[in-house]
């Protein structure tokens, strides 16, 4: 029996408040909590038809608890419908660029979908820009009932959403029953701690009143209400059973009624059920146990076939149960309510239910059904050993594998070993399961890529599948996104076996394994350098890029600084720039030139890896170029510029890594960059939220993040702590081959230090050692900054001199200015007034450009000092924009909206509305018109 929605004005009201705000451009995503049966679906939908009235666009969905493994099924829900009304042009064009990704996900046979290995980080970002362009149609609108039932991938979408739709006219609308828990706890906590939550109780005295009088069409007693109210909590599900059933019985809403009220109570509900369905039908529990074991919407003639009845028969018993208000339809076969559906659930035997599930995998795959479809009660029963179980097991596999859903791949893969597999088939599958778990489970895929490699290798070659099929596996999955791991040397032993069949492959994967060696201490680079240059010869491009790996590790060395730039310049003639070749050439160019001091090179690398990885769809190779612009602008001076970039790196690698804590080099720069600009809050606040040093992870540029402890550590007065930090950040880096002092000049840092504590001997000892290594790679950034900390430590002042003038005509203005103050300091010490003077002038000056504050001042009080009045800060201009900032100014120049440079800078709408709002104040003019002429010159450089 239908009857109106009773006491939830004041929730409707709240959700007008917000459609109101979101057409204002202020979202406010909430979650409906509560127990079952307390309305929160009917508020949704009520909401919903608010929206609607509104001109909102409403999106829907419905978790199920046996979708819970399907590869966004929630997602599928949301956007397929909204796809579906566009016209093939509208919608080819909504799902291109940035969005392509997103194909495999929300349209059938849309696209490829990603590449094997992928993170799941490009469908991601695609979805999230895919709503965005809905957004920019007409204010949008997400529904999604029933949230404790969602797949992991739809709600690991959904906390990107809410990150990465700021500024845009979205909003998510969602209700949760407390006390139901699903397979994905963790991350439904995540998502809804994101939410404002809405609490949605029993309905007052009062409402009960209004509700029994729609029920029984008479004005109850308010003893009898009072009854109810107390029976069912206020619950409308409850009210409504117990309501019903009494009208039903002919029961009238008075004194007399008490009795029938009070047996009823909530606990008893599910034998309320369970009788009204044995009344409606002989057969209606057998129809009811199918549509619980085949999930909502089931279909008539399959629950015909499990119920083991005619589908006539089934027909009958599910309008005896629509007629009962049990059940909605007559085909496609749905409860009115999950406390329905929960008590026919709860009458099932596990056994039953096993055996009921293994039967309707067998009805389901007769049909024309997904895999995934299919493959849900595959999960839910024992082994059944029929060979099409663990074809369409792996099939749904395929399908996840695609969207980028690792977890779930994975789960089918293995439950399809369990079926026993034979011969070449078991390997394929557990190289399949490999290729799942490198996004997973490294250990694990490491033991079944080995297995499947040996095990196909013994075979007969007619028996194998296709040539060397793990071993693409594998290269397909080291490449992608740059996630390299170690795979229990089937790369190594892959490639030789492939050396004569597939030498191109076999040279790709020995490049991609000496990438991934990089992160491993005692890795042998200069033997697999040498074994990869001879294996690529005659391969144009892997021969290139053996050529960026050598430089990359000769620059490492600090040796042959001409023939290392000479080895790195050939990443420009890669011949697709979208590569996963391409792009880690560009990586390991950039790291020789900054080493190498070339910034202009390095700049252009930067940019091309910025702009080209994001429509590449590889996200590591994005993190990387504003990483590397990061250490760039560090290098050049522009602190403003490395924070900016180091932040745009941090914020890709925790979207990457689904807001996990994985610290790496750019915490270290960063905090270099906030001490020198004298932010000391900043700097600490960096170092704590990378936690103790104990939990990271060796990789290649861990010294760079324990140095940047020791110069906070330092800061702090703990000079043995920051020494010790130093000295570890050494020993760090010479297990990884890394001698140049250009990244990290550890000997300088520490030799100061040593100076402060008294140990005069072990502080000249670590800097001349210092300089000798600068002096043979030869950049004279690097030589200065040694030059400056021997003058330092000596109180000699011809290395000082030596330095400022090695520096003066360089890129390297902050290690200018230190020199310029230090010297300058020194001749104050030795009365030289007017060049004390001078030399603080120069770095207070350039200091000031730099954005270097603490120096700046330090200077300006030096001054003062000197010469009896403090400087003027000098003024800036057009230059004081940071690279991000130019990007986007220079797009929005070229008539690029909001939305697209959000789309391919991998940032929020918001991030870009602030950025341009500081271009605008930083340039002096109003709006975009202001910015013409930015968008004209060659982006390529950088700014």
């Amino acid at each position: 029996m239908s009857t109106p929605m009773f006491g939830r004005d004041a929730l409707l009201a709240a959700a007008g408040t917000v459609l109101s705000e979101l057409a204002a451009g202020r979202p406010e995503h909430f979650v409906l909590n509560g127990v079952p049966g307390v309305g929160k679906t009917a508020l949704l939908r009520k909401a919903t038809e608010q929206a609607v009235a509104k001109g909102c666009q409403v999106l829907r969905a419905q978790a199920h608890p046996l979708e819970q493994d399907y590869a966004f099924g929630v997602v599928r829900q949301l956007f397929q419908p909204a796809l579906a009304v566009l016209t093939d042009a509208g919608r080819d064009g909504i799902l291109s660029g940035v969005v392509a990704p997103a194909n495999a996900v929300v349209w059938p046979g849309g696209g490829p979908g990603v590449e094997p290995g992928d993170t799941g980080f490009a469908v991601l970002h695609a979805l999230t820009a895919l709503a965005g362009r809905l957004a920019e149609l007409a204010p949008l609108v997400l529904v999604v009932d029933d949230l404790q039932w969602g797949d992991g991938a739809s709600l690991h979408w959904l906390c990107q959403f809410l990150r990465g739709t700021d500024g845009t006219r979205a909003v998510l609308m969602t209700a949760r029953t407390t006390g139901l828990h699903g397979t994905q706890d963790d991350l439904v906590e995540e998502l809804v701690a994101r939410l404002c939550p809405v609490g949605v109780g029993g309905l007052a005295l009062a409402d009960v009143v209004a509700f029994a009088a729609a029920v029984f069409g008479t004005e109850p007693e308010d003893v009898f209400v009072e009854a109810c109210h107390r029976a069912t909590g206020g619950n409308p599900f409850l009210l409504r059973a117990l309501m019903s059933a009494l009208a039903e019985a002919g029961v009238c809403p008075d004194r007399e009624a008490i009795g029938a009220v009070t047996e009823f109570s909530s606990q008893r509900v599910s034998t309320w059920v369970l009788t009204r369905i044995r009344r409606a039908d002989p057969r209606g529990a057998a129809v009811a146990e199918a549509v619980v074991i085949l999930g909502e919407d089931a279909e008539l003639p399959e629950v015909a076939a499990l119920a083991g009845i005619g589908v006539e028969e089934a027909g009958q018993a599910a309008r005896a149960l629509s007629g009962m208000g049990l059940m909605y339809s007559w085909t496609a076969l749905r409860f009115v309510h999950s406390i329905v559906r929960d008590a026919v659930d709860g009458e099932i035997r596990q056994g039953r239910r096993r055996a009921a599930h293994a039967q309707a995998a067998r009805i389901l795959e007769g049909g024309d059904h997904e895999p995934e479809q299919v493959s849900a009660h595959l999960l839910a029963c024992d082994p059944i050993g029929e060979p099409w179980a663990a074809d369409v097991l792996r099939a749904a596999a395929r399908t996840a594998l695609n969207r980028g859903v690792s977890q779930v791949s994975a789960r089918y893969l293995r439950r399809a070993l369990e079926e026993c597999p034979a011969g070449a088939t078991r390997f394929e599958v557990l190289g399949e399961l490999g290729c799942a778990e490198l996004g997973v489970d490294v250990r694990a895929a490491s033991a079944h890529l080995t297995e499947a490699f040996e095990g196909l290798a013994v075979l007969p070659e007619d028996e194998q599948p296709e040539a060397a099929f793990v071993a693409q596996v594998v290269t397909d999955l080291t490449e992608a996104n740059g996630v390299w791991s170690p795979t229990g040397g089937v790369p190594d032993r892959a490639a030789r076996d492939l050396a004569e069949r597939a030498p191109e492959l076999a040279v790709a994967m020995d490049g991609f394994g000496i990438a991934a060696g990089m992160n491993f201490p005692g890795f042998p680079h200069a033997e697999r350098l040498e074994r990869l240059r001879k294996m690529a010869v005659g391969y144009p491009d892997p021969e290139r890029f053996a050529a960026t790996m050598t430089a990359q590790y000769l620059s490492a060395l600090g040796e042959s600084r001409e023939e290392a730039v000479k080895q790195a310049l050939r990443a420009n003639e890669m011949s697709d720039d979208r590569s996963a070749m391409a792009l880690l050439a560009y990586l390991h160019g950039c790291i020789v030139f900054n080493r190498a001091e070339e910034f202009e090179l390095a700049s252009r690398y930067v940019e091309t890896l910025v702009n080209t990885a994001p429509l590449a769809g590889k996200p590591l190779f994005a993190e990387y170029g504003h990483g590397l612009g990061g250490v760039l602008a560090f290098h050049t001076g522009r602190l403003a510029d490395a924070v900016d970039e180091m932040r745009a790196a941090i914020a890709i690698r925790d979207s990457v890594s689904r807001g996990a804590v994985s610290p790496s080099s750019w915490e270290g720069t960063l905090i270099r960059a906030e001490l020198a600009r004298g932010e000391i809050v900043a700097a600490e606040a960096i170092l704590a939220s990378v936690g103790a040093m104990e939990q990271w992870q060796p990789f290649y540029y861990a010294p760079v993040l324990l140095a940047g402890r020791g110069l906070v550590r330092a800061h702090l007065g703990d000079l043995e702590g920051a020494l010790a930090d130093h000295r570890e950040s050494g020993r760090r880096q010479a297990e990884f081959e890394v001698i140049n002092p250009a990244d990290n000049p550890w000997r300088s840092r520490a030799a100061l230090l040593c100076h402060r504590l008294d140990r005069q001997g072990e502080a000249e000892e670590l800097v001349r050692e210092e300089l000798a290594l600068a002096r043979t790679w030869g950049a004279p950034g690097a030589i200065g900054v040694t030059l400056s900390a021997l003058g330092r430590v000596t109180s000699d002042i011809e290395p000082l001199a030596e330095s400022l003038a090695l520096l003066e005509n360089t890129p390297s203005r902050l290690p200018y200015a230190a020199s310029a103050f230090h010297l300058g300091l020194m001749h104050h010490r030795a009365s030289h007034r007017s060049d004390a003077r001078a030399f603080l002038e120069i770095a207070h000056r350039v200091a000031t450009e730099c954005g270097a504050d603490r120096l700046a001042e330090q200077s300006a009080q030096a001054l003062t000092r000197v010469a009896g009045r403090r400087p003027n800060a000098p003024k800036f201009g057009a230059e004081a924009l940071t690279a991000q900032e130019r990007r986007i100014a220079e797009r929005a120049a070229l008539g690029a909206g909001n939305r697209q440079i959000a789309e391919e800078l991998f940032l929020t709408l918001r991030t870009v509305e602030h950025h341009l709002t500081a271009v605008y104040r930083k340039l002096g003019v109003e709006g975009r018109a202001g910015l013409a002429g930015l968008g004209d010159g060659d982006s390529s450089a950088g700014p």
